[in-house]
């Protein structure tokens, strides 16, 4: 990840990271009360405050496989390790 300038009217003092390539795409930054989301594309500057519990059972689940099905059965963030089971999501 790295910094990128994002500036919201509602968090103007946090330090917001992308998550990917681009920096138009999915930001990520900390505060006090947890971890926040954001589309940087998004011109309503909407933001999704996770709590640090809701954040780690985001991480979790999406570790476990659990999310893959929301993109019509890719995996998110499959363990290149662990080979593919293709009948878990069925």
């Amino acid at each position: 990840m790295r910094l990128v300038d994002h500036y919201s009217a509602d968090h103007p003092a946090l330090l917001w990271y992308a998550v990917g390539r681009n920096p138009r795409s999915l930001l990520l930054a900390e505060s006090s009360d947890g971890v926040l989301l954001t589309v940087a594309a998004d011109r309503r500057r909407r933001v999704l405050l996770l709590t640090p519990d809701e954040w780690a059972d985001l991480c979790d689940a999406v570790r476990a496989g659990a999310l893959d099905g929301v993109l019509g059965g890719r995996a998110l963030c499959t363990d290149p390790h662990r080979p593919l089971d293709p009948g878990a999501g069925a």
